[in-house]
């Protein structure tokens, strides 16, 4: 994390999101929780250094990154088929009830889902979302291609299957861009890995076609056709996040403040379902600016990349992040976020440090 004597600016950045955290004590309303927000806080951005200082130490870091969020995507998904086969879920780990049935134009509708281990099935589609760019950037970096053919279909048949429409989009745009880079990019053995995927595709779509794509059009319709794209309130609790944040003339409301924040208005919903306003009540205009800089570089350092598999992360990267961004209820909160953060960071690094 040091190089010539100097902090590293992602590091120096997070100390100074803590302090500026801890500052927060002085304006917060949500002084009642406010030790437990800071703590669940610093643990993540001790999990952040952590993550980005041990893979610095690797050898091959990233295909160290890579082939571990390979395992840890195959893992989930072991216990997503169970669930999505026989209807069940692990108790204790989330209130899947709401999750639990589709309302179609008043008609109630079981729904197979999965969640894993996450409190529901948003988080976890956020978590595969996050993984897709590096799943598929994984594809052309590690070996065993099939084991990253098996998870990359198995992630894009259980975003399917949930159906959340942040996850759907995200989903299709990382096809669209996957599709037209696909073919700059260098990869043995490609016209074989094609025709094996088309055939992968064309055996699921003739086993469970049906069966998703009642599930996929049954969970959008369930919204109507003039909520397709939002969830009744979404827009107004935006609005009224952007409204508090200006109030907050810049700086934010605290650490953990979110709830408080909108809970003080009255307002039905208590969480932004918005990475950027969820950052912007708590932390601020003038931080979000700093770290939104940082993201931005290292996306277009990859875009700009004369190697084609780190262009097509960075393409990736930056455009499924606006439907990334607004999938769950909140952020910043989990730890995979933060992990996410991680991987970014210490990817470019190790691909510059090659470079020199």
């Amino acid at each position: 994390s040091f190089k010539r004597g100097n902090i590293s600016p992602i590091i120096l950045l997070m100390l100074i999101w803590t302090l500026y955290a801890l500052a927060s004590f002085l304006w917060t309303p949500e002084q009642e929780n406010f030790l437990k927000d800071l703590w669940g806080l610093i643990w993540n951005i001790i999990i952040f250094i952590g993550l980005y200082h041990c893979a610095h130490q690797a050898n091959l870091t990233e295909k160290s990154i890579l082939s571990g969020l390979r395992i840890l995507i195959a893992l989930t998904l072991i216990i997503a088929t169970w669930e999505i086969t026989t209807d069940s879920h692990i108790a204790n780990f989330g209130d899947y009830n709401e999750d639990a049935n589709i309302d179609i134009d008043g008609t109630v509708e079981r729904r197979i889902f999965a969640a894993v281990t996450y409190k529901n099935l948003n988080s976890y589609v956020t978590l595969l979302c996050m993984a897709l760019p590096f799943l598929m950037y994984g594809l052309f970096v590690l070996q065993k291609k099939w084991f990253s053919l098996l998870v990359l279909l198995g992630a894009i048949v259980v975003l399917i299957v949930n159906s959340s429409r942040g996850g759907l989009m995200c989903l299709a745009v990382d096809l669209i861009i996957f599709a037209l880079l696909y073919r700059k990019q260098n990869l043995p053995n490609k016209r074989l890995i094609t025709f094996f995927v088309s055939i992968v595709i064309v055996l699921i779509i003739l086993k469970y076609g049906l069966v998703i794509a009642e599930q996929a059009v049954g969970r959008l319709a369930s919204y109507g056709t003039k909520n397709i794209m939002s969830d009744e309130g979404r827009w107004e609790v935006w609005a009224l996040g952007l409204q508090l944040c200006y109030e907050s003339l810049g700086f934010g409301w605290g650490v953990g403040s979110m709830q408080a924040m909108y809970e003080s208005t009255g307002f039905w919903l208590h969480y932004s379902h918005n990475l950027i306003i969820e950052f912007l009540m708590q932390y601020g205009i003038w931080l979000l600016i700093f770290i939104g800089i940082m993201f931005l570089k290292n996306w277009i350092f990859l875009i700009k990349s004369g190697n084609q598999s780190q262009k097509l992360l960075g393409w990736l990267l930056l455009v499924s992040f606006v439907p990334l961004a607004i999938i769950d209820d909140s952020y910043l909160p989990h730890t995979y976020v933060w992990i996410w953060f991680a991987i970014q960071f210490a990817i470019v690094r190790s691909i510059k440090e090659r470079n020199t």
